[in-house]
């Protein structure tokens, strides 16, 4: 039996190593922790995210992680999370606590205690304990337990939907992550101990409040608190949603499937989104005196061009005339394009548009005059010269500008504010796995595109996941800090959309080798898919949002 074995810790470049077989992944880092600038949360192990406590059992390859990167910061998040939970459940044993959409740069929390409402004091009291939690650096403890006894721990505490979840799931044991006595389902690799969470803030964000964390790149937890009105006004309409539909978390949407109600349940979430349209359109039409300039940004992936069409279509029917302008024949030419931190061209700067053109063409067609719009050659990298688009716009007609930077100020500076209608689009957080366990809007939005990339842009999924990172920044720089100056916001997630992709997703995703460096998003994905029971694609409208990601839609693209 082999009882040594070879590989490398990639922070340290290519050089062998030797451990004794069976030796912990925390161990190899103290071995070499001279060498290594962090104090790493978690490390990806021969291509499998894991907790430090995971012993080396063959020749390796491992990464460690730092709490600021990708990967590192949702080990935190959750080790964060967790310890928050413990300190609720030892405070205040009967609350009730539901996790929430990002918020403010954190986590938005609902707390209910009866008729209690929830104080600043409260929220003080909380922090004050989460702190002294990770003072006494519990340690977390991952184990199997047999269903029913943990059936029996969630439904004597009050866990309900986590009770349903475990009913669902057709296997005898389960794994599970303990800290003192809170326990909870294992939903993917924690921190050692609770020692390791170093930076949070809890802030008091009424009805409930938001636990703040760092964010991925080496940034800490931001000193000043943000509010996001808009935002949480969405995440509350949602929840309006959620209750019309009677489906709060996963198991609710798996208990819907497997009674045959999801036919029911489709007709309604997408009669929401239509009913939301409309509204947005009556909007709209009851300022048609001043509105010239329909303004839709959103992240990628977020349904923006399928909700611009059934936009147009309720506006036409309100009797309102609409043309499009895109900005991508506005792009300057390659020689004049930013570059990032990187020296890498940065096309989604708003920069690499030019805007004192698009400005004046913007206030010429809406005076009515007649613009030649350059046509753009990307294969070049310049505009192709005396080949143009001549456009002239009808009397009374509205122009919808749609892109990453439609709500950035400098896009349509020369056209008075009190002439445009803004609207910002983009899959928000739907579902939770349970009360303490969300999904995320990036997770939604990246299965979108890995299915719709596959079916139709001919990349792979590897391909997809490779891009992800680079496509994140860039929101992070040119939309997210747009996102409050919309007029209003459209939640283009569906609350049954995972069931339907995860017919196409899984195969997908499959397709990536356990040899390929994005498998471990791959197998994380995967996992996640794991917990949903599939709904067929033939049940999806083909007017829906969905089908702009899977095929079979009413319009054209």
């Amino acid at each position: 039996m082999k009882k040594t074995l070879i590989g490398n810790i990639e922070n340290l470049g290519t050089k062998e190593i030797k451990i004794p077989k069976g030796m912990r992944i925390l161990d190899v880092f103290k071995q070499y922790k001279e060498k290594i600038p962090f104090v790493p949360v978690a490390a990806i192990y021969n291509n499998q995210l894991v907790d430090m406590q995971i012993p080396v059992m063959s020749d390796f390859k491992i990464l460690f992680l730092s709490m600021h990167s990708r990967w590192g910061a949702s080990v935190y998040r959750r080790s964060l999370t967790h310890i928050l939970l413990q300190a609720v459940y030892e405070l205040f044993p009967r609350a009730k606590v539901h996790i929430g959409q990002s918020l403010a740069n954190g986590y938005y929390f609902d707390f209910s205690l009866g008729k209690k409402i929830f104080t600043l004091n409260m929220c003080k009291k909380i922090e004050k304990e989460m702190k002294n939690i990770i003072k006494q650096e519990r340690a977390f403890e991952m184990a199997l337990y047999d269903i029913e006894e943990l059936h029996d721990i969630f439904e004597k505490r009050g866990f309900l939907d986590k009770c349903t979840l475990l009913r669902a799931i057709n296997q005898r044991e389960i794994l599970a992550v303990k800290c003192n006595d809170f326990i909870d389902i294992y939903h993917g690799p924690y921190v050692p101990d609770t020692g390791y969470i170093t930076d949070f803030s809890l802030v008091y964000y009424k009805p409930g409040f938001v636990v703040k964390y760092p964010k991925i790149g080496g940034k800490s937890v931001p000193s000043r608190s943000s509010k996001e009105p808009k935002l949480f006004n969405a995440y509350k309409e949602t929840s309006q949603w959620n209750n019309i539909l009677d489906v709060s978390n996963l198991t609710d949407l798996n208990r819907m499937t497997l009674k045959g109600k999801i036919n029911d349940l489709i007709m309604v979430a997408e009669g929401l989104h239509e009913n939301k349209i409309v509204k947005i359109a009556d909007e709209i039409l009851s300022h048609k005196n001043r509105v010239k300039l329909i303004l839709i940004a959103g992240p990628s992936s977020s349904g923006k061009t399928t909700f611009s069409r059934r936009l147009r279509v309720q506006l036409e029917v309100g009797g309102m005339k609409t043309s499009v302008l895109g900005t991508d024949d506005y792009f300057v030419d390659r020689k004049y394009t930013p570059k990032d931190e990187n020296g890498e061209y940065d096309f989604e700067s708003i920069h690499a548009v030019d805007l004192p053109l698009f400005n004046d063409h913007l206030v010429r067609l809406l005076k009515g005059e007649e613009v030649k719009v350059p046509k753009f050659n990307f294969q070049k990298g310049k505009r192709l010269q005396n080949k143009f688009n001549t456009i002239k716009l009808q009397p009374k007609t509205v122009l919808i500008i749609e892109g990453i930077h439609s709500l950035n100020p400098l896009l349509t500076e020369k056209i008075r504010d009190h002439s445009k209608y803004k609207i910002y689009v983009s899959a928000l957080t739907q579902l939770c796995i349970d009360s303490h366990n969300r999904i995320f809007t990036s997770d939604t939005r990246l299965l979108r595109r890995i299915v719709r990339d596959r079916l139709y842009r001919g990349y792979s999924a590897s391909e997809t996941v490779k891009r992800w990172p680079s496509v994140r920044i860039g929101e992070e720089k040119n939309i997210f800090p747009y996102q409050e100056n919309a007029d209003t916001m459209f939640n283009s997630a569906l609350v049954y959309e995972h069931s339907v992709l995860k017919m196409y997703a899984e195969r997908f995703l499959k397709e990536i080798s356990p040899h390929d460096q994005y498998y471990v998003e791959a197998s994380r994905l995967l996992d996640f898919l794991d917990l949903f029971i599939p709904v067929m694609p033939k049940k999806v409208p083909s007017n829906s949002i969905l089908r702009e990601f899977i095929g079979g839609s009413t319009f054209e693209y």
